[in-house]
């Protein structure tokens, strides 16, 4: 009888760990990354100071470009591949090289994007 006992509460608890198990791993769950965007002009070089703007349904995120003319998104994403927008924006006029053309650019998780920009 004892051993009845055993072989009944190993199964539940087994088949307990099964189910917790398989509803943790059956969610999805959010890919957390980095989305990155390097901005240029015409000639290649980099612009600094421009504001971007990652974007789905509404803004998500803005960040500027650092005098590489380099910035970031970090976020949890959906997946890899899923679509996102980047609007980018000159708000600082004439400054770091010029006026240049707002942009927008789409983007997933897996790739790094260059882009280039024209002055107005």
């Amino acid at each position: 009888m004892l051993q009845f006992i055993r072989k009944a509460s190993a199964l539940i608890v087994t088949g307990t760990v099964s189910i917790v198990l398989a509803a943790c791993y059956g969610t999805p769950m959010g890919i957390e990354g980095y989305k990155r965007v390097l901005v240029t002009n015409e000639d290649n070089e980099p612009i600094e100071g421009l504001e971007l703007k990652l974007m789905k349904d509404s803004t998500l995120e803005t960040v500027m470009t650092n005098s590489g003319g380099e910035s970031e998104f970090y976020g949890v994403y959906e997946s890899e591949t899923e679509d996102y927008s980047v609007e980018i924006t000159d708000i600082d006029g004439e400054e770091n090289g010029g006026l240049f053309d707002k942009k927008m650019v789409d983007i997933t998780l897996t790739t790094d994007y260059s882009v280039k920009i024209n002055k107005q």
